[in-house]
């Protein structure tokens, strides 16, 4: 308990990140203490609270720390992002035609059945002050006689 007591005096008068520090290079000495005293002993000892003595009891295996990346990783990474959303884009995209083909088919059909059947069952009648006479173009009251009589004059001077 004497080593104890010189370390304990160097802790006494920090606060905040001086005392993480602290603990945090002391850790095996708490641990030592802990399992020596017990939980309630050690928090009342180092003057620490039950969330702070877990994350002391804690391993330091199950907190990761990452070191920086370098920027050929960081590139990688940023590669298997975007390879993995291209991927996704395309099964949406997919999809998205898939979907389409099924809407055009359903209308297709519904066009066929509920508008254009209708229709070539009843029939299509127009009435008959709309039909139209035909001109008959071999009339001879449809020929001009001026104009012919031009063109024939020009085909007898070319001869």
């Amino acid at each position: 308990m004497n080593l104890y007591n010189t370390k304990l005096d160097q802790f006494t008068n920090l606060k905040g990140g001086q005392k993480h520090m602290w603990l945090e290079n002391h850790r095996d000495m708490i641990l030592t203490f802990y399992d020596e005293f017990g939980e309630i002993v050690t928090q009342t000892t180092f003057n620490l609270k039950g969330e702070t003595l877990h994350n002391l009891l804690t391993t330091r295996t199950s907190q990761r720390r990452y070191g920086r990346l370098s920027k050929a990783d960081k590139s990688l990474a940023q590669a298997d992002i975007l390879r993995a959303d291209l991927q996704e884009i395309r099964k949406e995209v997919k999809s998205l035609k898939e979907l389409f083909e099924r809407f055009q088919q359903s209308v297709g059909e519904q066009l066929v059945t509920k508008f254009f059947m209708p229709m070539l069952q009843a029939g299509i009648k127009v009435d008959a002050n709309l039909n139209i006479e035909e001109e008959d173009k071999l009339r001879i009251d449809n020929i001009d006689l001026k104009q012919l009589a031009v063109k024939t004059r020009k085909t007898i001077k070319k001869k």
